[in-house]
């Protein structure tokens, strides 16, 4: 005869093994149902665009004595100038 213990060790694996194949299923269905993204694609910018971008990068890194955000400083004003080429920001 089962005991207590073994029945309820049966119902905890059976519940486990079901919540996994349904939250599988549920992945499967939510992704077939969202619309597939792909990354955005826009020209490039300009070398005169990018190279402004970069020299105004280091003068503010070096100006604030915090080289280490040049990088984030001039992916921001990238962010800038793709926004206002798109008309998003004027």
């Amino acid at each position: 005869m089962i005991s207590l213990l073994g029945l309820l060790m049966v119902v905890c694996a059976a519940a486990l093994i079901g919540g996994l194949i349904g939250g599988y299923a549920g992945a499967c269905l939510v992704d077939q149902a969202l619309p597939a993204r792909g990354c955005p694609t826009e020209p490039p910018l300009d070398d005169s665009t990018a190279s402004d971008i970069d020299m105004a990068a280091d003068l503010w890194a070096a100006e604030n004595e915090f080289p280490e955000a040049r990088g984030l400083v001039a992916d921001k004003l990238r962010l800038m100038a793709r926004l206002r080429r798109s008309g998003s920001l004027r």
